[in-house]
């Protein structure tokens, strides 16, 4: 292996061991010691998933073991990227340092170390910064920039030098030259990948702003509906009501109880239906600013059976039919099984006596929940609305329940299906990230 042991080895051994056998150990641990020390602390990072990392520590000069420290949720592409940093940073540092030294075992020009070895700490300050500023993603294209770099460097101005001969650089300092050159590439390179990696993340966050504007004014444009229409027609019908049984009693001929009850059923009713729609409003508020409503692991098979139990105590007349494993884990939003019982309700409420089947299946990652009815299924217009995901004056859908249904299922990184089968009923599919 040479004096030098290859970057690999040095960050699996100790250094003095990997530096065995050259006599210019002591010299070079010394040097490379508080660069050590300086770049080589365990950071924090996110909490999810479960990395490692390996972090170099400096104690003495005889014993310099490394520490692997558990770093939880380091993404692998930072990993990777950054390691691929440390890395030619490391090689840079030692290389530098052993040129350096003159044939006594002493350093030679500190302009030729510290410059040089300025440059390649630089190198470690951007396998830092990867993880401190949120670059995972453009880990590994921030270090192809740095390798670029420094392969580009060297060969355009190492051939360029070769070309003209040995009269611009004494033969015996080309390498030591051709090596400056690389680490000014290889800076070169890490400030265009952070740049590149910075502009690439400016577009994602811009790209997500125009999402989730687009998605405001969805919501908009729903929530402005329901006011306008189902809220407010609801109010009409218990103001009105009301105003008949008044006039009614004022009236010269008293009215029977039946005709009370009815028009109190009607009241009731209508001052249900505002009590659901008031209560989606406060999901859709909890779903939209709530941060306990990200996605998380959870059982998919307990949401849907406490939605079952849910609607068949409110609906005693409906026949439901689960098809389902004992577990399914998946990955979402905790309001998941209000999405699941707003599909039971909606089945239910509309069918004297409805049968409702309920079943599951996991294929590539993606667990499909379908909830299929035999009721009169949901009106074409309204289903090309939703597919359309978009209401207008003329086509919008029908309270919120189906949206809230989306809209949950868009926050736990899924979709929702509808379709009117042949035979009859609506069948509606929620697909979810599936989990470990």
């Amino acid at each position: 292996m040479g004096m030098w042991a290859s970057a690999q080895s040095i960050f699996r051994r100790p250094a003095a061991r990997a530096l065995a056998g050259s006599s210019r150990r002591s010299a070079i641990v010394r040097v490379i010691r508080p660069v050590a020390r300086a770049v080589a602390k365990p950071y924090r990072l996110p909490t999810a998933g479960s990395y490692f990392i390996v972090v170099a520590e400096a104690h003495t000069m005889d014993q310099w073991p490394l520490r692997e420290h558990a770093v939880r949720g380091a993404d692998p592409r930072a990993v990777a990227g950054g390691g691929i940093l440390v890395a030619l940073g490391w090689a840079f540092v030692a290389v530098h340092t052993a040129t350096a030294l003159d044939s006594t075992g002493r350093l030679g020009s500190v302009f030729g170390l510290v410059v040089p070895l300025g440059l390649a700490a630089t190198l470690f300050v951007g396998a830092i910064c990867v993880y401190r500023y949120g670059l995972a993603e453009s880990a590994l294209r921030i270090s192809g920039w740095t390798l670029f770099g420094t392969l580009a460097f060297a060969a355009v101005i190492g051939g360029a030098l070769f070309a003209l001969g040995p009269d611009p650089v004494d033969p015996a300092a080309f390498p030591v030259v051709l090596l400056n050159v690389a680490a000014g590439g290889a800076v070169l390179g890490l400030l265009v990948g952070l740049y590149d990696a910075r502009q690439r993340r400016l577009r994602r966050q811009l790209t997500d702003e125009h999402r989730r504007a687009d998605d405001f004014r969805q919501r908009l444009s729903v929530l402005s509906r329901v006011h306008r229409h189902d809220f407010r027609n609801k109010l009409n019908l218990i103001v009105g009501t009301a105003d008949r049984l008044r006039t009614d009693a004022d009236g010269a001929d008293a009215v029977d109880a039946e005709t009370v009850r009815t028009r109190a059923r009607t009241i009731q009713d209508a001052g249900t239906a505002l009590g659901r729609i008031t209560e989606e409003f406060r999901e859709l508020e909890r779903l939209r600013t709530d941060a306990v409503m990200d996605p998380r692991r959870m059982d998919l098979v307990a949401a849907v059976d406490a939605a079952v139990a849910t609607v068949g105590a409110t609906f005693p007349d409906a026949t439901v039919v689960t098809t389902l494993p004992e577990t399914l884990p998946v990955r979402a939003s905790p309001l998941v099984g209000r999405a699941v019982e707003e599909l039971l309700d909606n089945a239910a409420r509309h069918n004297d006596a409805p049968r409702i089947e309920v079943g599951a299946t996991r294929r590539d990652g993606v667990v499909a929940l379908t909830v299929r009815d035999d009721g009169a299924g949901i009106p074409p217009a309204e289903v090309a609305v939703h597919r359309a995901a978009e209401e207008t004056s003329l086509d919008h859908s029908d309270g919120l329940g189906l949206w809230l249904v989306a809209w949950i299922a868009e926050r736990s990184g899924g979709t929702v299906d509808i379709e009117r089968p042949d035979e009859g009923g609506t069948a509606v599919t929620i697909r979810l990230p599936a989990a470990d």
